[in-house]
This record gives C-alpha cells, structure tokens and sequence, in this order.
C-alpha cells in the first residue's frame, strides 16, 4: 500500500513522458523499493526526459522510496579481505549505493542540479548518520563519505549572499560536525569543515565544533583501524589525545590489511595492546570455496579456464573452446552446476553468491553463440527463482549488474541480443535493470576505484 501511495502521483506526472521512460517506471512499480529508487534517479538524469518538473517529481519519488531499503547505510569490507566471500559480496553489491542513505544522498545530488533549495530542504530531511560501534568480528566498515561531500556541496552552492553573511551556512554545518559518534565518520566530518569558504574567526568555530565532536565519538577499534587519518591541524591535541584514549579502552581488533596509528601520527605514544590480541579480535571473513561441493565445482571451472591440470597458466583460445571436447567439458558442467546444493556449513546467501559467480564465469568463457545463451538463461532463471531478490535486493542485483556491464564494455557483437534476454524475462527487476542499461548505463567504476 506504502508503494501504491508514492507511485499514484509518479504516475500522474510522467504521463507525458516518452514511451521508454513509461515502459522503464512501469517495471519499477513492481520491484524492490530500492531498486524501484534506484529506477527513478537514473530516469530522472536521462536526456530522454527533458520535463524539469517531471524529473523533479521523480527524485522525490526515489527519496520517499528509499526510506523503504533493507540497508540503512552503505558497507565496506576491510582492507585485506578476501574478494570471494560473504564480505566481498556485500561490497560489491554496496557500489550500487542502493542502502537508504545513499539513495537519498543521490536524491538531493540530483536535485541539486534543478531547484538548489529544494535540494537543501530535501538535504534537512535525511537524517544525520548514527552508527552503532562495531565488533571485532565484523568485517565490515560503515562509509559515509558520500554525506559529508553532499553537506559540503550544500554548504558551498545553496546559501545566498546574504545568507552568508549572516554566518546561515556556518549554522547550517555545524551539527554533523557536533554530532559525530563513529570513526567512520572522523575524516569525512574533518574535510567538510575544511571545505567550508569561511573567515578565520568562522574557521576557528568550525574547528572548535570538530573537536567537540570528537568528544561524542564511540569506542570501536574495528572502526577507527579501517578509518582514514584526519590531518593532524584538524584536530585539537587535548581533544585528540581523549578520542585516542576511548579507542584504545576499546577491545583492540587486528586482522586489517591496512592500519592507521594515528597516535604516532600526533607524535603520541603508540598502542601495543593490539599485538596482544586474542583470535576473538580478529574479523570472521568467511571465505568462499571452502565446503567440498563448492571445491569440487570451482575445480571443473579452473580446469575450463586453464586447461587439464586446472592449474593457472595459458587459457584455452578462442577456436579451442569452440571445438567438441572443450564444449562437452561444458555441458558436463552445466549439469553439475544444476545438481550442486549447498553444503550444511553454508548459508543460503553464500550458496547463492558462488552460483552467479561461476554463471558469470561461465558466460566470460563461453564462445558466443547459442550455448553462451543458455548459459545468460539458465543465469537469469536461477536470479529470478531466487529469495535472495526479497531478503537483500542489492546482494541479488549486483549480479545481474556485473553481467550487463561486462557485456557492454566488452563491445560484444552478441551484447544487444544477451540484453534482449533480460528484457524478456518474467522477472520484472531483471527486465528492468536491462531498459536502465539501455536508457542510462552506468559507467563503469575500477575495482581500485570502488
């Protein structure tokens, strides 16, 4: 009902709107509000809809949806971590920025661009990011890089003259300094406050109010080692040297690839409670690949990329995976893929993860031609049958995603005919994500990048 209230109106606006962009938020009103969100803001930065109140209406549309999303903010694995497993999968599926605060940051980003205080009114609506301290077990991260670079561009483009001159944008900034709590959040909260154009005396306020909000930052060591330095003049030492104590009180995590010591940095006296550590302080990766059934499954697709051996060395080309015996090799493969269940130690997410990977794999190796379409189909039956699209869109999405944008930066001759099978699908998440690639792709984005 939630879903029928927002879209009612969304409907009434883009009437007008070109018969694509129709097709496109039809199918949007039967997926996952996130994506449903997601949906709308690409829609709404087409060139294809030209209406600036249509586009308007939309980015409301994809504000009020996004409210709705599983995630409430967007997640990082740590430094080090492994790419396959249950870290690396929420990480990939976090690019997407389709959790609720980074929807609506893209909300107001895009609204930015057509009425500016609209966007700062729409900004006030979000709420001020309060992450609960992390486990040590956690190979997760919270990022809220995007909000505090959106609270700058607010600062910077939507405040008058003469709003400025009565200090409206220094007001306007000082709570998400003030209000801190994360050591996530300790470097984005820093550079905002060097962003803002501001006078010396306005600066020493801004400063002030950064170091008071470091007085509000919890303890949590798994935080604060995967969090950047802040430059050291942003921090006043009296106040450094309090946050630096909270953190330490904290149980002292290892396991990162990467780790900040931001006492030595202010010429501090380092920690060694860390060296000390127990297992218990180390995160829970949970790495992909590991039960037998899974073994045995990535075993046949190493022997289909590296040959015999299965051992990485020089892949089959082209005409060698065309021929009889590496086809069969695949077929046999196939049929293995439809038998494997997962293992009594997996979970259904990690189960459903290692399929699309070996999908995607599958399709990246396949020859074009008919049996690489089957495998795109049997992909997109086993995405479309799958709980996960209710339980973590995202995760699910980002499959479908990678698959779609591997096609079109591939130059494949067979892309457009591959997308046609998304576009066909009973699936209307799937089929909508194929109109988004061919209405608004999303430029591709580095791993390093990411």
């Amino acid at each position: 009902m939630r879903l029928l209230a927002i879209f009612i109106p969304l409907a009434a606006t883009v009437w007008a709107a070109p018969t694509d962009v129709q097709a496109l938020l039809g199918l949007a009103y039967a997926a996952p509000p996130e994506i449903a969100a997601d949906a709308l803001l690409r829609a709404a930065a087409s060139d294809k809809l030209a209406d600036r109140k249509a586009k308007i209406d939309l980015i409301e549309q994809a504000f009020q949806l996004a409210g709705q999303a599983r995630e409430r903010y967007r997640r990082r694995h740590i430094a080090g971590a492994p790419a396959d497993s249950r870290s690396g999968a929420i990480d990939r599926a976090a690019r997407l920025k389709l959790d609720s605060l980074s929807l609506r940051v893209r909300a107001v980003s895009a609204l930015l661009e057509l009425d500016k205080a609209k966007a700062r009114a729409m900004f006030g609506r979000i709420e001020v990011p309060a992450p609960a301290p992390l486990a040590c077990e956690e190979a997760l991260v919270y990022d809220f890089t995007d909000f505090y670079a959106l609270a700058a561009g607010v600062a910077s483009q939507t405040f008058s003259a003469e709003e400025r001159r009565l200090e409206q944008h220094i007001a306007f900034v000082r709570p998400f300094l003030l209000g801190i709590v994360s050591p996530a959040q300790v470097a984005p909260a820093a550079r905002l406050a060097r962003s803002v154009a501001a006078t010396p005396a306005q600066s020493e306020l801004l400063a002030a109010s950064f170091s008071a909000g470091l007085g509000n930052v919890a303890a949590d060591s798994r935080s604060f080692l995967a969090s950047e330095p802040a430059a050291a003049e942003d921090l006043d030492p009296l106040a450094a040297q309090r946050y630096l104590a909270r953190q330490r009180a904290a149980p002292q995590c290892l396991g990162e690839g990467l780790v900040i010591d931001l006492g030595a940095m202010l010429g501090l006296a380092g920690n060694k409670q860390a060296q000390e550590a127990g297992p218990s302080r180390v995160a829970k990766l949970h790495r992909y690949w590991t039960s037998p059934a899974a073994q045995a499954m990535l075993a046949r697709g190493m022997r289909l990329r590296w040959g015999p051996s299965g051992a990485p060395g020089r892949m089959p080309t082209l005409e060698e995976r065309k021929s009889a015996e590496w086809q069969n090799q695949l077929a046999e493969t196939l049929n293995e893929l439809a038998s494997w269940k997962p293992g009594p130690e997996e979970s259904e997410a990690d189960y459903f993860h290692q399929r699309c990977l070996f999908y995607e794999s599958l399709v990246e190796l396949t020859p074009p031609g008919e049996t690489r379409d089957a495998v795109v189909r049997a992909l997109i039956e086993y995405l479309s049958g799958s709980s996960m699209q209710r339980e973590s869109p995202a995760e699910w999405l980002s499959h479908g995603a990678e698959l779609l944008s591997r096609l079109r930066l591939s130059g494949d001759s067979d892309g457009s005919r591959l997308l046609d099978a998304f576009l066909r699908s009973d699936n209307a998440a799937l089929a909508l994500l194929a109109r988004l690639e061919r209405l608004a792709p999303v430029p591709a984005i580095p791993d390093f990048a990411r």
